[in-house]
């Protein structure tokens, strides 16, 4: 479907007028002439490799996305252990994923409108933390209400910060080829380190679950 819907070029779409084509045509082709063509492509595979800004958004990216989809599995099983039912469980988690969408939506546009990206990080950074920090307090205690409010801070925190990595690192990373290279680079050593750091955060919070509630 995205192949029939979505054009190949700005030339192609009908919701833009000429001068409109023109301008975006002009600016794809500025961002491809930014590679550098006088350096070998292995010259610039390793430049893009042992980049530091490379590094960095691994690091944000990989950060995030662990506890966000660890989160967003383990949601109804953490309710669960609060006393519900499966099926209530599994209908307490909705609320929750609306209110993430919700977040992420409007912390996107938020970013876009003011053209920042650092404090849109941050802030739900934080925000994902205090909450797992109350999750974790409040389990202990087994004040069940805390608990859940505190799942609502911490998948908003994680979830929305992911869309804004992704934006940010187009806005920084010029030219097609350091773009391409860094999304392989990234995604390679994702399905390694997110695999692994999955299973070891399942299984930490498995082990630190079951201790407090038994």
């Amino acid at each position: 479907m995205t192949y029939y819907v979505l054009p190949s070029s700005p030339s192609k779409v009908s919701w833009l007028n000429e001068d409109e084509k023109l301008v975006l045509d002009n600016k794809l082709q500025s961002i491809s002439t930014l590679d550098d063509l006088s350096v070998s492509q292995s010259t610039q595979v390793w430049q893009v490799l042992t980049s530091p800004k490379v590094w960095a958004f691994a690091i944000m990216f990989l950060g995030i996305v662990t506890p966000a989809y660890a989160t967003s599995f383990y949601t109804p099983a953490i309710i669960a252990k609060m006393g519900y039912s499966t099926l209530d469980s599994n209908l307490l988690s909705s609320p929750i994923s609306l209110f993430s969408f919700v977040c992420i939506i409007f912390n996107g546009w938020h970013a876009d409108k003011t053209k920042e990206r650092g404090w849109h990080f941050i802030i739900p950074c934080t925000v994902g933390c205090l909450g797992f920090l109350s999750l974790s307090i409040s389990t202990y205690f087994e004040e069940h209400g805390v608990s859940y409010g505190s799942m609502y801070f911490v998948t908003a925190g994680t979830a929305t910060c992911i869309p804004i990595v992704l934006s940010w690192l187009t806005n920084s990373l010029q030219g097609f080829l350091s773009f391409y290279l860094f999304l392989f680079y990234l995604f390679f050593f994702f399905f390694f380190f997110f695999f692994l750091s999955f299973f070891l955060l399942i299984s930490f919070c498995s082990i630190t679950f079951n201790q407090l509630i038994n």
